[in-house]
C-alpha cells in the first residue's frame, strides 16, 4: 500500500517511483523538529515571563499590606494603627493602650468601697469580670448590658461617664438614676414594721425587726397577723394543717374559745 508521503513525492517527480535519498529525508525531518523546538521554547519563555510578572505583582501587594500593618503607608494612613488609637476620645485612649486595663478591678473595688451596696458590687465585679474588662479595653461602656446583668448603681457610676458611653445610653442612665432615687425615697418613707394594708392584708417588710422575719426563724405570719388584729379571713390564709400544724391547732383553739364566748353571751 502506497503511503501519502510516497504518493506526494511521486506526483512531484512526474510519476517517478523512486524516493529521495535517505539524507534528504532526514534533513526534512530534522527541519520540522527544529521548528517545533523553537516554538516550544518561545512558548515556555512566554509562560515563564507571565509567571514572573504575576509573582512580582503578588509580592508588591503583600509588601503594601505589610507596610500598612506596620503603619508605613504614606497616602491614606500615615499613622497606621497608632493613628487610629490616637483618634480615640481622651477618656478611652488609656484603656485602648492597656494603661488602665491592668488595674481596673482594683480601682473599681476602691470606688465602690464606701457604697451601701459594696458587697453586692464586689460579687458582681468578680462574677462578670470578663465582660467588664472587655468593655474597658474597648473604651466603650455598655450601660444597657450592665443593667441586664444586674449591675448595682455604684458599679455603673464607677465605670461610665459621658466620654466613654454613647449619648443615648448616657441619657437613659440619667433617667434611670432619677427613678431609682424616687424608689429609694418611697422605700425610706414606708413603715418598717409589719402592718395591715387598706384591704386588711398582712405586709411584712424585708427590713423589719428580726422578730417578724419568719424566713429567718422569726415568728410565723399567723402570729404576726394575730398580733396586729387581722380579720378571721386573713388569719385563715396563714394557717395550714399540713405545713404549719402548730398555728393551725392554735387557730382551732381560738375559734373554739370564741364560739364558747358567743354561746355564753347569748345565755
Amino acid at each position: 500500500m502506497e503511503t501519502a508521503y510516497r504518493k506526494r513525492f511521486r506526483l512531484n517527480q512526474g510519476g517517478a517511483a523512486s524516493l529521495p535519498p535517505a539524507a534528504d529525508r532526514s534533513n526534512a525531518a530534522g527541519g520540522l523538529g527544529r521548528k517545533r523546538f523553537v516554538l516550544d521554547a518561545a512558548r515556555l519563555a512566554e509562560v515563564s515571563n507571565g509567571s514572573a510578572a504575576r509573582k512580582a505583582s503578588t509580592d508588591g501587594d503583600f509588601s503594601k499590606v505589610s507596610s500598612f500593618s506596620r503603619g508605613e503607608s504614606e497616602n491614606k494612613h500615615p499613622g497606621g494603627l497608632k493613628q487610629t488609637a490616637a483618634n480615640l476620645p481622651a477618656a478611652c485612649s488609656s484603656a485602648a493602650s492597656g494603661a488602665f486595663s491592668a488595674d481596673w478591678e482594683a480601682r473599681l473595688m476602691e470606688a465602690v468601697a464606701g457604697s451601701e451596696e459594696r458587697e453586692r458590687a464586689e460579687r458582681f465585679i468578680l462574677k462578670h469580670k470578663p465582660v467588664v474588662g472587655s468593655m474597658i479595653k474597648a473604651g466603650l461602656i455598655g450601660i444597657r448590658k450592665l443593667l441586664e446583668l444586674g449591675a448595682p448603681e455604684c458599679v455603673i457610676d464607677g465605670l461610665a461617664d459621658e466620654a466613654n458611653t454613647s449619648p443615648e445610653e448616657w441619657a437613659e442612665w440619667g433617667q434611670t438614676k432619677e427613678t431609682i432615687r424616687k424608689v429609694k425615697e418611697l422605700h425610706a418613707a414606708r413603715p418598717k414594721a409589719p402592718y395591715l394594708d387598706d384591704q386588711g392584708r398582712l405586709r411584712i417588710p424585708c427590713d423589719c425587726e428580726p422578730k417578724y422575719r419568719w424566713w429567718q426563724d422569726g415568728q410565723s405570719p399567723f402570729e404576726t397577723a394575730l398580733e396586729l388584729g387581722a380579720s378571721d379571713e386573713e388569719l385563715e390564709h396563714h394557717v395550714n394543717e399540713i405545713f404549719n400544724p402548730d398555728d393551725w391547732r392554735k387557730w382551732q383553739e381560738i375559734k373554739a374559745a370564741r364560739r364558747a364566748e358567743a354561746v355564753f353571751a347569748k345565755s
